[in-house]
């Protein structure tokens, strides 16, 4: 039954072209070498080569929907994740054995034998490198709250499945990922629109000063943000934490006090007060830029009180006392009617899914939130309302669970999967402890980058992987995005690749839109060009009148 499954993804998601990169690196090997384009010529390669060609073959394989589809040889996940496992193995040094065991992949698909036998190879290479799916602790529990479009999704249902329902638990962020996710298809015909890049900001980070004015540094910025191609930003705990305002709220204490009641020695939280969170969220939306909140909802700490609770089955039952109780007292008569948010009672057990040396780990960081209770469940009910009854929540959110963390985190480093995240202190720089500071990544030119990719980063994509030190990539374009885009990156001393872009861009002339690289690159006749790059950098060329290049350099993000 599971390999009648298998053959009805692989019939239903043929391969097609998806491999024409590594058929095409295998040539650009073969006429240096100055020998014959067939199968039986990768007996006459080196284990560079032959490893250069596994990563090319294997991340092409990673972008097409078959692997996403197919499930893994082990462990109830999906085949890209054993694949992801299996490059990582292609470039440790200890890799020999494993590139011999992918030379029967690599032939049959020079040899463009059938989709169905390509897949076995696959199966065949992947069986002896698969791992075991990651255990994932049960806390801290970090889960983003939504102020954008979506429904309500209980993910933990899934758990075991959550490649499986990634794309529903998505939500709206399949907005960004569709096209280049789960539908992408190189060679459509682009009559329609085509999915417009998207991108996120993680709008905090650990050292933003506690001074109560984030939330206003935000509403300055939001409109630059928007303009260099920030479409959606990530905001800490809304929250008031243990530490009051001294701290980012994942020590939570009160999911109702949105820096609103006088708690924990202030009123409002590290980030500023609820006035200045609505002003945030209106502004947000004049200027279209989507919210999502994160929230912990796995555990509390700052407990107003002690409650009795026991720590572990040995021997005779006993109790201890414990910082469990929660009083909010600084609410008054507001939003809660609960007085005591309590964690022991009936349906409580201990945590089966960690290791019982130190008696019930749900206890070992803060206290554990047990949603079991049926008190519980409602109290999160509650929060949830109390949420949509703030202006700027209008009654939609979505929730997302740890185990889906990983998934972003897949998600993120997969082959045209495009949800692109950028950290605050990359943007803005990062004021650490004891005076020590961090500049803004890229030269102070990542928002050239963001803005470039946003504008110009659309079409069919060809990888060159053709040298360890120096990579890049081609971005072709499309009916209604049509400049396109070239990516040449080294780790190393300056390098240059020749790309092909298409007989579209022929005779055009292409610049580095970041000025690190100042020649100017004609496509000749046959649609190539060659890219430069300088040392330890990377360079990000356009067609030099391309619609837009006259805002790069110019929005910077305050």
């Amino acid at each position: 039954m599971e390999d009648q499954s298998r053959s009805k993804i692989i019939a239903e998601n043929p391969i097609g072209k998806g491999l024409d990169s590594f058929r095409a690196a295998f040539g650009r090997i073969c006429e240096s070498k100055g020998i014959s384009c067939s199968p039986k010529s990768l007996d006459h390669l080196n284990r560079d080569d032959l490893q250069k060609l596994a990563i090319v073959i294997l991340s092409a394989l990673q972008g097409l929907r078959a692997s996403r589809l197919l499930p893994a040889e082990k462990g109830g996940n999906i085949l890209v994740n054993d694949l992801s496992t299996l490059v990582s193995t292609i470039t440790s040094d200890d890799s020999d054995f494993v590139i011999r065991r992918i030379q029967p992949l690599l032939q049959d698909a020079l040899a463009v034998k059938s989709d169905g036998v390509i897949w076995r190879q696959v199966y065949n290479a992947v069986t002896e490198h698969t791992t075991p799916p990651q255990t994932i602790a049960s806390f801290p529990q970090q889960t983003p709250w939504l102020r954008n479009k979506s429904s309500f999704v209980d993910s933990s249902e899934h758990r075991k499945h959550v490649d499986g329902v990634l794309k529903e638990e998505l939500g709206p962020l399949s907005r960004c990922a569709t096209a280049n996710y789960q539908d992408y298809e190189p060679n459509v015909p682009h009559d329609a629109m085509t999915e417009e890049n998207y991108g996120l900001l993680q709008g905090f980070e650990r050292n933003v000063p506690a001074d109560k004015k984030h939330y206003l540094r935000l509403q300055s910025v939001l409109r630059d943000l928007n303009d260099v191609g920030i479409d959606n930003v990530n905001l800490p705990p809304a929250c008031k934490g243990a530490g009051g305002s001294e701290t980012n709220a994942y020590d939570v204490y009160d999911l109702y006090d949105l820096g609103e009641f006088e708690q924990k020695g202030s009123r409002a939280t590290k980030w500023g007060s609820k006035e200045d969170l609505v002003e945030l969220s209106r502004k947000a939306e004049e200027v279209d830029v989507g919210l999502y909140f994160d929230a912990v909802l796995n555990h509390k700490a700052g407990a107003d009180e002690k409650e009795k609770y026991r720590t572990k089955d040995v021997g005779e039952s006993r109790e201890i006392e414990a910082w469990l109780g929660f009083n909010f007292t600084g609410r008054g008569d507001k939003n809660d009617q609960m007085g005591i948010y309590r964690i022991l009672g009936e349906n409580k057990y201990w945590s089966s899914s960690v290791a019982d040396e130190s008696g019930n780990s749900d206890f070992l960081m803060y206290a554990d939130v047990d949603y079991s209770h049926p008190e519980v469940q409602r109290d999160s009910g509650d929060a949830k309302e109390m949420l949509e009854d703030l202006d700027f929540i209008e009654s939609q959110y979505s929730l997302f669970d740890s185990p889906l963390l990983y998934n972003f985190s897949r998600l993120s480093t997969t082959e045209r999967s495009d949800l692109r995240t950028v950290f605050d202190g990359d943007l803005y720089g990062i004021k650490g402890d004891g005076g020590t500071s961090e500049p803004p990544a890229c030269g102070g030119q990542l928002a050239d980058i963001i803005l470039a990719r946003k504008l110009y980063a659309y079409g069919g994509q060809d990888d060159y992987w053709d040298d360890a030190n120096c990579t890049g990539f081609v971005r072709r374009g499309t009916a209604d995005h049509p400049a396109g885009l070239v990516c040449v990156m080294s780790n190393a001393e300056s390098g240059q690749i020749k790309m092909n872009l298409g007989d579209m861009h022929r005779g055009e002339i292409w610049t580095d839109v970041l000025q690190w690289q100042k020649d100017e690159v004609v496509i000749d006749g046959r649609g190539f060009g060659m890219f430069p790059c300088p040392a330890t950098s990377v360079s990000i060329w356009v067609r030099k009148d391309a619609a837009g290049r006259e805002r790069i350099g110019v929005c910077v993000p305050g």
